[in-house]
């Protein structure tokens, strides 16, 4: 029988004020100064020997310009969040030069992965093991090599289509936006 880690749990709620000032780049001694409390304060925060107010919660979000959020990094599992990851996605919808980055990335990943293909069935090198792996199939399946090998030449050539089509919309979206400003800002209102 398996036990509940309860000790996860009590990690629900927890504040972590140091790893968001670190990661603004403030000393505890320019946090206190920031929101007007002595340097101890904030020792006794970030120790937990002292719970802080909500107000004060909120008055060091907006010093480190962050969300309130952040300072509560656990979620109801008590497992830490992954704050990388959430920035990578937060960036994603906020940056269109780094989603547009990304999506570019995706793509040549993609195409280097046909070309590495391409390359093994040319030289004849390409396994049936890694030809099943490549089509998520079972060892024992029937489907002649030369099947499998057009399946995945459809596979690749359908996800690079597919990753091409995401990058040229994003273009379209960010060029419509660049229209839209431009049409507002020339019109005399």
């Amino acid at each position: 029988m398996a036990f509940f880690d309860y000790s996860q749990a009590l990690k629900v709620g927890q504040i972590d004020i140091k790893n968001a000032r670190l990661k603004a780049g403030k000393t505890q001694k320019e946090l206190a100064k920031l929101i007007g409390v002595t340097k101890q304060t904030i020792i006794n925060d970030e120790k937990g020997t002292t719970e802080p107010s909500w107000d004060r919660l909120q008055e060091i979000a907006t010093a480190l310009n962050v969300d309130i959020d952040t300072l509560f990094p656990y979620n109801m599992l008590g497992e830490k969040r992954d704050f990388k990851w959430m920035e990578h996605l937060e960036r994603l919808e906020n940056n269109w030069l780094y989603s547009r980055m990304a999506e570019e990335e995706v793509l040549l990943q993609k195409i280097l992965d046909f070309a590495i293909f391409q390359n093994k069935l040319d030289k004849d090198t390409l396994t049936t093991k890694e030809l099943n792996n490549e089509l998520n199939l079972e060892d024992n399946n029937t489907m002649s090599k030369e099947d499998k090998i057009s399946l995945i030449i459809l596979k690749y050539e359908k996800e690079i289509q597919e990753k091409t089509q995401k990058l040229i919309d994003l273009y379209k979206d960010q060029s419509s936006n660049e229209l839209d400003t431009i049409r507002f800002e020339s019109t005399n209102i």
